[in-house]
């Protein structure tokens, strides 16, 4: 989070051939951006998405997208006063399950 408050972004960028981009530091922030405060997951038993967010009130916004055959599966979030406000959207032909904070199931 320190590289972040110091205006850095979270994956680094190189645009050399002479360093290594494969460091822990930097999977493991981007598996914590979206595992957790996206939450998206893959239910192979039932091969659908399991959307599952974790706000993190720090962070003003938070979003991703990812890329899957011809549309893509994006998540975002956004902080407005003390609640987060989530725009997902799924691609036709897949199926999602979606867990909101505070949500009872």
């Amino acid at each position: 989070m320190q590289q972040i408050k110091k205006g850095r972004q979270p994956s680094g960028k190189n645009w050399t051939d002479d360093a290594s981009l494969n460091h822990y530091s930097k999977g493991a922030c981007c598996q914590w951006l979206f595992d957790c405060v996206c939450g998206i997951r893959l239910d192979e038993r039932r091969i659908i998405f399991i959307i599952e967010p974790h706000p993190v009130f720090q962070l003003e916004n938070a979003g991703l997208f990812m890329n899957l055959s011809t549309e893509s599966l994006k998540v975002s979030g956004k902080k407005q006063g003390d609640d987060y406000v989530y725009h997902i959207v799924i691609p036709c032909n897949c199926m999602a399950e979606v867990k909101l904070p505070g949500e009872k199931i």
